[in-house]
């Protein structure tokens, strides 16, 4: 309960409840409280701004004040409104229609849709130096960036939401294409040197120059689908021995540590090795039929296998490196 409250609404006692005795004048033992949390109605209000005109009684000039900074036009709307009709529609992803409805229904305020665009024009020109700050700082920083890439309905095509982020800043790019040129037009990983966490997707291979780390929770997620779809008894042992690994990063990142002991590196490494030769002995290479074309489809367990094989150095990146546990 909050000791000021912005409305109070007091309830008298009138009259006993046993004898009906009037109580209109007897004195108040004491108040009973509760509090209920409301919105107030929702409504725009207008400001009116006043420029005053005088005229020099020493020249006859006239002079007027000067409004503020973007008051242009006899009506607008303000900037928190127009805020909250970004919000609605570029962050809560409502369509332009049902943004013109919720304005009217809750704000009884009829809205056109090229206000609501025209709003999200002006907030794109208002953050992009906050944009370029970001990229910049996800190009530069020496924390471990995290890359991903999903899909999006735009005009009824599928694009590419690719994102890049820490826990401090995240950057989003839209494009058409998926692989590198949708990350080269994002501007980000291209550029960038230091640790990059990825979902393994072999597009992101191609940028060498940045210190690649594949995301292991994907790999867990594809462990999962496997077992169920095709178990074999190296993927269970691999899963335990990826949380073997994390629990001791854990345990030395608690003590202060910043990497494994030489031996546990060798140990773990060894061990993985292991299983990845005991899930190729159990997953050779498909035999191509006689007049096939194309590349060789291969089973889901030989494409996670040749990856775990192909690039150790980034699954395992974490136990080298505690900064680029994904």
């Amino acid at each position: 309960m909050v000791e000021k409250p912005d409305k109070v609404k007091r309830y008298p006692v009138e009259q006993c409840s046993q004898c009906q005795a009037s109580l209109e004048k007897t004195a108040v033992k004491r108040i009973e409280k509760r509090q209920e949390y409301e919105l107030p109605p929702i409504r725009l209000i207008v400001i009116e701004h006043q420029a005053e005109v005088k005229r020099c009684p020493h020249c006859g000039s006239e002079n007027q004040a000067e409004f503020p900074a973007g008051i242009t036009q006899p009506t607008q709307y303000g900037p928190d409104f127009k805020a909250l009709l970004v919000y609605l529609n570029q962050k809560q992803f409502i369509p332009l229609e049902r943004v013109v409805e919720f304005c009217v229904e809750v704000i009884d305020q009829p809205v056109g849709a090229g206000t609501i665009v025209e709003a999200c024009h002006q907030a794109k020109q208002t953050v992009e130096p906050v944009n370029g700050r970001i990229k910049r700082y996800l190009i530069e920083t020496d924390e471990a960036v995290h890359f991903d890439e999903t899909s999006l309905r735009v005009e009824q095509s599928n694009h590419w939401v690719h994102s890049a982020g820490t826990e401090r800043a995240t950057n989003y790019h839209l494009d058409k294409k998926r692989g590198t040129v949708g990350i080269d037009h994002a501007g980000i990983l291209p550029n960038r040197r230091g640790k990059s966490v990825h979902d393994d997707w072999a597009a992101y291979y191609s940028y060498q120059n940045a210190e690649l780390v594949s995301c292991n929770a994907h790999h867990l997620r594809e462990f999962a689908f496997l077992q169920e779809r095709y178990p074999q008894d190296w993927e269970g042992a691999m899963v335990e021995h990826l949380l073997t690994i994390k629990k001791a990063v854990d345990e030395a990142a608690a003590q202060g540590q910043s990497c494994l002991t030489h031996q546990q590196l060798i140990a773990f490494e060894t061990r993985y090795d292991e299983l990845v030769q005991q899930g190729l002995a159990l997953n050779p290479v498909p035999e191509r039929q006689p007049h096939q074309r194309g590349k060789v489809k291969q089973p889901p367990p030989k494409n996670l296998l040749d990856r775990l094989r192909d690039h150790k150095a980034a699954v395992l990146a974490f136990t080298y490196d505690f900064k680029s546990l994904p």
